[in-house]
């Protein structure tokens, strides 16, 4: 087959056949000095020495519960002994020149990652995608209405500060002729699953990740009301019984960011665990190296090797520290990737040609298509 002369080219000089390898590309620590997740801003009373350590102890905290999506992270004794010396995981802090109350910390990726190691404790990908919001609430002033960026800035501030402290980006529809055309049906307001799924396909294609909240809250500011919650193929749904508006928020929010946590965090494996790639759409040195630049900020890789080029794809050999189907949902997350489209023989009931899927046959490559951005 033919093969672009850059890329001929490329693979004659890399005798060694190293794509990327070791923690100088790869890694946690390869993608993470560009995460804000590493980063705390914690208020202070005052610019003290007791005030600043209490601020680091706090800021330690906030990072590894944003990077292992656990909240509990303090019930580690590791993490207990490292809260003794938190300005030893530190790369600089500082307070901030606009206001004098704010102690801005950034924390060293390699000491964190180490840390969170040592510490027994999961690894949450920095890729998240957003979770969408669709809200339907029955409050003062308004009465029943859909939560947008304007409605109820309370509730906004609310979400958002829930949302930072769990290093979960989020979004709400824009409500726009087409959104409110796709909620005007009564169905809505029982949080139909087929109908926000349509609606939720502009936002998030076929991979949903979306949580839709009906709750009422009575003149006493007591809420209640039901939820039900999307991540890809499945379905979650509950109700919420009486509680404090505000209360009844945090509770739900945080919930819905633990069950995301759920399917996407990993323990990182003692030994290296070796997978094949696939990667359809690499037909010029500049996907190339692109390339090479999203694998460097995926985070259950540790260490990529090219195997084979054959016209526009790449087979590649990955060291990883999860399992398969982590280190695909990682990858897809990123928004670099794509699944190809899979054509299915209706008489075996499996994608035509193949004696069995790929998630029968956990040591076939991963195949996937370049996109070529990052979304």
């Amino acid at each position: 087959m033919f093969i672009p002369a850059n890329l001929r080219d490329l693979v004659v000089c890399s005798a060694a056949r190293l794509l990327i390898i070791g923690s100088a590309l790869l890694g946690t620590a390869g993608a993470a000095a560009e995460q804000p997740l590493y980063t705390a801003a914690v208020e202070v009373t005052a610019q003290t020495a007791s005030e600043e350590r209490r601020a680091l102890r706090v800021g330690l905290v906030e990072v590894l519960v944003k990077l292992s999506g656990q909240r509990d992270v303090e019930q580690s004794a590791a993490v207990r002994a490292a809260l003794q010396a938190p300005r030893d995981y530190t790369s600089s802090f500082g307070f901030v020149v606009e206001s004098g109350s704010t102690l801005r910390v950034e924390f060293s990726p390699p000491a964190i990652d180490q840390l969170l190691r040592s510490a027994g404790l999961p690894v949450w990908p920095a890729q998240r995608r957003p979770l969408l919001l669709w809200l339907q609430v029955d409050r003062l002033p308004l009465g029943r209405h859909w939560v947008d960026y304007n409605s109820d800035p309370d509730l906004i501030d609310l979400i958002g500060a829930v949302m930072a402290s769990r290093g979960l980006p989020w979004r709400l529809p824009e409500f726009d002729l087409a959104d409110r055309l796709a909620v005007a049906d009564n169905r809505a307001l029982l949080l139909d699953d087929q109908l926000l799924s349509a609606a939720s396909e502009r936002y998030q294609g076929d991979r949903p990740r979306w949580a839709a909240l009906r709750l009422v809250t009575n003149s006493d500011g007591v809420a209640r009301g039901h939820w039900l919650q999307a991540i890809d193929q499945q379905r979650h749904t509950g109700e919420l019984t009486s509680e404090t508006e505000l209360a009844q928020w945090q509770q739900w929010l945080h919930a819905s960011v633990d069950r995301l946590v759920a399917q996407e965090a990993y323990l990182p494996l003692r030994d290296n665990a070796e997978l094949q790639l696939t990667v359809a759409g690499i037909g010029s040195m500049a996907s190339y190296r692109a390339l090479q630049a999203a694998l460097a900020t995926i985070e259950p890789l540790v260490a990529v090797e090219l195997r084979a080029l054959d016209s526009d794809q790449v087979a590649l050999t990955a060291a990883t520290e999860s399992s398969r189907q982590q280190v695909l949902a990682a990858l897809l997350n990123s928004g670099y990737f794509a699944e190809p489209a899979v054509v299915v023989d209706s008489a075996e009931g499996r994608p035509a040609g193949l004696a069995e899927s790929a998630d029968e046959r956990p040591d076939a490559p991963i195949e996937l298509l370049w996109r070529g951005r990052s979304e």
